[in-house]
């Protein structure tokens, strides 16, 4: 009988508990120390003659060896050209590479490189206009 006055008394202490707790605590569905830190990955690219370069500094974690040649265009979302694979070991780019990748001819506009920085966990993102 006693045993089951402990569970009770214990059950009603923790539900206690969290109701005091639950209205000073915000959730926000946020992982709280990655919110601030900015990617450390830093992407350079350019376009010459249907060709573009593509040099990738990763930051001390790492990047994502897959990058996305995005085109921006007016009025509308980024649109997503290619998924180029960069020459790193395994999934993650830990040392610096460069490759060219031929695209053939942009039109004239904004495009940017994207990849996942892993420091931070965002997107890291290289522009670079065309003008042809």
């Amino acid at each position: 009988m006693k045993d089951k006055t402990n569970v009770i008394v214990g059950i009603a202490l923790m539900f206690f508990l969290f109701i005091l707790l639950a209205g000073t605590i915000q959730v926000t569905g946020k992982v709280p120390w990655r919110l601030d830190i900015p990617p450390t990955t830093n992407i350079e690219s350019h376009y010459e003659n249907g060709k573009i370069w593509i040099s990738i500094d990763p930051g001390e974690k790492g990047c994502y060896k897959f990058v996305n040649l995005y085109a921006i265009r007016a009025r509308s979302t980024p649109y997503r050209l290619y998924t180029i694979k960069m020459p790193c070991d395994g999934f993650k780019c830990r040392e610096p590479v460069s490759r060219y990748y031929y695209t053939g001819a942009l039109a004239n506009g904004t495009y940017y490189i994207q990849t996942l920085d892993y420091d931070s966990y965002k997107y890291a993102k290289g522009y670079f206009p065309v003008t042809v």
